[in-house]
Order: C-alpha cells, then structure tokens, then sequence
C-alpha cells in the first residue's frame, strides 16, 4: 500500500489508507499550532479536523444539532458551543472563547440558498438570518481570512447566490473568490463538488489548492473501503452491515455498477468498485449499494468514503444520525488541502505585518 506524504508548516501527516485522512483528531489537536481559527456550522467536523491536520488550534466551533455536537466532543478537546446562532448567548459565548486570542480565520458553511435568482435576499427565508449571522461574527472579530463552503448549486443556472456572498463580504471588507471544488481531486474516493469561498481583509493573495490527484490516480472505492469486505459486524466501528430481504438482495445481485434500483441517479444505486463513489448524502446510506456484499452501505464505509479515518468516532449517536452526520460533512482530506493553500496566504499576511 502507498503511503502520500503532505508537508505542513507544523507536522507530517502521513496516509497509510488510501482516501482517508489517517490522523488521530486528539494527537493533530494537541500538538503545538501557529494559527488559530473559529468554526460555524460545523456539524460533526469534517472542516474543523482537515483544517486541524493543516496546523489550525480551534478556539471555538458551534452547531445546534446534539447529536452532531456529541460526536464532535468526542472526537475533538476543542470547544464547541451547542447552540442556535441567532440566540445572543450561544454567539457571546463563541466571543468570550475568542477573547484574548488573535483569530487568523473563521470558517464554516452557512446557508447561503435564501437568495431570489436577482440575487436579493428573500426576506421570508430563514436561511439568510444565518449566513448574516455568520458575516456579523466575521464583522465583530475582523479576521484576515474567511472561508466558507457550499453547494456547488449555489453557482449553477440563475441563482445569484454566490455573487452576493461575494457582494456582502466585499461590503465587510473582504476580498472573496470562489471556486468549485472536486473531492476526486483531492485524493477523497467520492465525486464530490462543493463551491469554496475563500476571503481576505488584506492585501495577501487568494490561494486555492492545486489537485493532488488526476483520473488516472483517483482513489476508488475499492482502496477505501475493500478491506471491510467480510469484516465483523461492529457497533463501536459503526460498521453494521444492513440485513435485507432475500428478494431485495436479489434484486441487488441483478445490478449493473452504477445502476439504480428506481432508475434514479442519487437512489439505491450499486457502486462502481474501480471508481471513486458518486456523492454521499444524508439518507440513512440508502444511496449506495454496497457492489460485492449486495446490501445498503454502513456508517463507516460511508465514513471512508468521505474520508473520515476509522478513529474518527460516531457510534456514540444513533445511526439515522451517523449516517446525516456523514453525508452533511464536508470530507476532511479536501479541507486539509484547502486549508494548506490557506497557511500559504496566511504566511504572505506575517510577511506585511
């Protein structure tokens, strides 16, 4: 098995498991790190640990979901705030973590959907009271840099989106850029594509990450998750291989790879084995069928699929909502590399400082 190693301003992290970021969260965390950072919306921190990997020390991270902060508390010794963003308590909180502390970043993925296709804000739209609590904090603390994730479809067809996004932080003072990113690229087994928004107050430039990986290198599904083929049922792994009945398996068995059960594009389909994953969604893994074993996928497979190593722990939560946690991620391995692109801007900012 080939090993990749990715030099960081702080340690070596070296991947023995193709597609996964096979780090400890806890030994990342708690080595000594140059930059300090604050997440928002952070789920069960996909974000929070690619970006730890990198050399961040997280000074705060919030989400309202239980069960996500659960997990992240038990993957992580950072704090996070449990919490509704717009409730002035949880955010003084994140600022009273804050204080006394220079904050480099603030990196999240608020939603960014309540826009009109004129670009406006649609004012009955829950979802803009939370990107603009996102730009209020990044307005309060004045980071240098800001990083924000999305849906790819944020840039597509006549949504106007992701100009505004751009819009509202050139207003803050921010520099933005954005691009969409493909997890492929980037040695994750998924063909996954988040848009990334990447700013600065500074005149530093804007840095995304160059690919890691081309099709011909692509990591597949059988080097994420090959080696789980017959493997024991274990809770405590969240690996718990689905039980169906004998005509379902069947008619899993009768799938071409890359087939749906429905004839539709994102459900019940059956894996290609010598390809990456077409795009984990949090569905309970009712996507993916899993191409040798002819069942639904586990939590942990998923997990690989993502990128998430086998220490990054979820089975502390029930599986409906391992499996959301897992599909709302973003995959740790593409927020490693974003996050190196963005040292490299950061070292531009000490060098004008």
């Amino acid at each position: 098995m080939s090993c990749n190693l990715f030099m960081t301003k702080t340690t070596t992290i070296q991947f023995n498991t193709p597609g996964v970021l096979d780090a400890s969260p806890r030994h990342i965390e708690n080595r000594e790190t140059h930059y300090n950072a604050i997440g928002l919306f952070s789920g069960c921190g996909g974000l929070e640990y690619g970006f730890s990997a990198a050399g961040f020390r997280f000074l705060a991270s919030c989400d309202f979901d239980h069960d996500a902060c659960t997990t992240f508390r038990e993957n992580f010794d950072s704090p996070i705030v449990e919490g509704d963003i717009t409730q002035e308590d949880v955010k003084a909180e994140i600022m009273r973590l804050a204080r006394g502390h220079k904050v480099d970043i603030i990196i999240g993925g608020p939603p960014c959907q309540g826009f009109s296709t004129s670009g406006k804000l649609m004012q009955d739209d829950p979802r803009n009271r939370l990107f603009l609590e996102f730009l209020e904090i990044v307005k309060t603390i004045l980071p240098p840099m800001v990083m924000i994730e999305n849906v790819k479809g944020i840039v597509s067809g006549r949504n106007k989106a992701a100009d505004v996004v751009i819009a509202k932080f050139k207003e803050a003072g921010y520099r933005m850029e954005m691009r969409v990113l493909k997890a492929t690229d980037y040695g994750v087994a998924q063909q996954r594509e988040r848009a990334i928004f990447i700013g600065t107050r500074t005149g530093a430039p804007i840095i995304f990450p160059e690919p890691t990986h081309s099709p011909g290198n692509y990591v597949t599904v059988a080097d994420a998750i090959g080696d789980l083929v017959g493997h024991a049922c274990s809770p405590s792994l969240s690996h718990e291989p689905a039980h169906h009945s004998p005509s379902t398996v069947e008619r899993m068995k009768a799938l071409a790879e890359g087939e749906s059960m429905y004839n539709r594009r994102d459900s019940a389909r059956k894996l290609i084995w010598n390809r990456p994953s077409f795009t984990i969604k949090d569905n309970h893994g009712n996507a993916a069928i899993h191409t040798i074993e002819n069942r639904t996928l586990t939590a942990r497979e998923l997990a690989r699929l993502q990128s998430f190593p086998d220490s990054f722990v979820f089975s502390k939560v029930p599986k409906k909502s391992q499996f959301r946690q897992i599909g709302n991620a973003v995959p740790p391995l593409l927020a490693y590399n974003i996050a190196q692109a963005i040292i490299r801007s950061l070292g531009f900012i000490e060098v004008e400082n």
